[in-house]
């Protein structure tokens, strides 16, 4: 091998490096999207074990998509809990709460719900940037609930 193939393959090897850790960079600051979700939940349901709220992250208003399916969620076991999402990469995303009523880990028709937006079904995107946090209250008590 000569100085020169040798010179082309060590520059090859240098740009393969840098191209793969700024992939990783691209990929970590995609990621670093952050949602802190304040609930409020004034209804009459006791928390405990087995009956929790469940706080729902979709990355499409499920009122309007073909499809009711959450990209994440969490459990909160108080009613002024602060519950975090953290590495979204996408947005904008869609709050949705729900007391589960019925112990059955999923928004079971009398349960009661409350969504970030305006109106019972009337759902706000909330917009992410990337390295941020944003913070939302989701209010919501027994008035609305899954039909």
């Amino acid at each position: 091998m000569n100085k020169k193939t040798a010179g082309f393959l060590a520059f090859l090897s240098v740009f393969a490096i840098l191209a793969l850790c700024w992939t990783q960079i691209s990929l970590k600051a995609a990621d670093s999207r952050t949602l802190k979700v304040k609930l409020n939940y004034t209804g009459a349901g006791t928390l405990d074990e087995k009956h929790k709220i469940h706080v729902l992250i979709f990355d499409s208003d499920p009122y309007t998509s073909e499809t009711f399916k959450p990209m994440v969620s969490k459990t909160a076991a108080t009613k002024n809990e602060i519950v975090i999402f953290t590495a979204l990469g996408v947005s904008p995303v869609y709050a949705l709460a729900f007391y589960d009523k019925y112990a059955s880990n999923q928004p079971e028709s009398g349960s009661p719900v409350g969504i970030y937006g305006k109106g019972p079904n009337k759902m706000a995107p909330i917009k992410l940037e990337e390295g941020k946090t944003v913070e939302i209250e989701l209010a919501f008590d027994d008035s609305v609930t899954v039909p």
